[in-house]
């Protein structure tokens, strides 16, 4: 193949490094693959050499790209590494798209994933948007409100009553954009832990952690946990979602409400990519570090096949801690 080749790319952005850099970046110079962070002060050349055919890329990972913004650099770097042929994590349009949580929406009532009752409120609705007494009832109250492209919780709101004016005045955080209305989901417990999962679908595997509303900590699950709680489903929620959005890196949350007979899981967030790879040793609401080092080797393992002529996953799997 013609031009330079860069085993693994990573669209970083601005920011600092982080030690979940660090650790992709020795996984690969373990197994002998190059590893090119793109920042703001290379990036335009990378976009060049790609686009020119100087460089090819195997296998892409991107953390910083706006694929809504047309002038995005990271969203162009993500359209080069494809359009040269390269595997990037999270296809650019496929990305756009589950983005967007009112599309999305619609794909998981499609694929019959699990999710609370809904109203989507579509962005050219009059500001005095009134609900159905119908809507009402089933949303019950209070209900949540979210922008459909929202993310990191932004824009995200208890509504106690439902008032039109009380709609009316969530949906100012971003006119332009659809909103959410959302049945408040009130988790069972299992024991010490709230029955609400953080699940990550890394290439084709599963992991999954506790994770807590109030404090936003991580814990793995176990086998032990996953067994003895009958945590199943979460597995086919995971496979459902990945089959209905195309995607293959994310996270997504799932709580589990009601017992016995009336016990349901039910994909609360349903997409969440770019996944925040913070370590839980430098911060209380960060991913577990071993969770950290398992992501950095498996993309380095997907670069790794990709270099050998394979392909970047291999099947459905699901990862316990030890």
């Amino acid at each position: 193949m013609a031009g330079q080749l860069t085993h693994v790319c990573v669209g970083w952005g601005p920011w600092p490094s982080e030690p979940f850099l660090d650790r992709l970046e020795a996984e690969c110079a373990r197994r002998r693959l190059t590893c090119l962070i793109c920042r703001d002060e290379n990036i335009q050349r990378v976009i060049r050499s790609l686009e020119t055919g100087q460089r090819h890329v195997l296998l892409h990972l991107d953390a910083q790209a706006d694929y809504e913004d047309a002038s995005d650099p990271y969203a162009r770097l993500g359209y080069a590494v494809r359009d040269g042929g390269g595997f990037v994590v999270n296809e650019p349009d496929v990305a756009r798209l589950a983005a967007n949580k009112a599309v999305t929406h619609y794909h998981m009532t499609r694929a019959r994933v699990p999710v609370p009752y809904t109203v989507v409120v579509r962005n050219w609705e009059p500001a005095k948007f009134k609900l159905t007494p119908t809507e009402r009832r089933h949303l019950g109250r209070p209900f949540i409100m979210k922008p459909a492209r929202g993310f990191g919780r932004e824009g995200v709101v208890k509504v106690d009553r439902g008032s039109v004016r009380e709609i009316a005045r969530a949906r100012r955080f971003d006119k332009g954009d659809d909103f959410l209305l959302q049945e408040f989901v009130e988790p069972v417990w299992f024991g010490h832990h709230m029955g609400w999962f953080r699940v990550y679908n890394l290439l084709g595997e599963t992991v999954i952690c506790w994770w807590d509303t109030a404090t936003h900590h991580y814990t793995h699950v176990t086998l032990d946990e996953f067994r003895a709680y009958a945590l199943s489903p979460l597995l086919d929620i995971v496979r459902r979602i990945t089959a209905a959005t195309g995607m293959n890196y994310f996270s997504t949350e799932v709580a589990v409400v009601g017992t016995g007979v009336r016990r349901r899981f039910l994909a609360i967030d349903y997409v969440n990519d770019q996944c925040d790879m913070t370590l839980q040793s430098l911060s209380h609401c960060g991913v577990p570090d071993d969770l950290v080092q398992h992501v950095a080797e498996r993309f380095a393992d997907a670069a790794w096949r990709l270099a050998q002529g394979g392909e970047p996953t291999e099947g459905f799997s699901v990862w316990f801690a030890e």
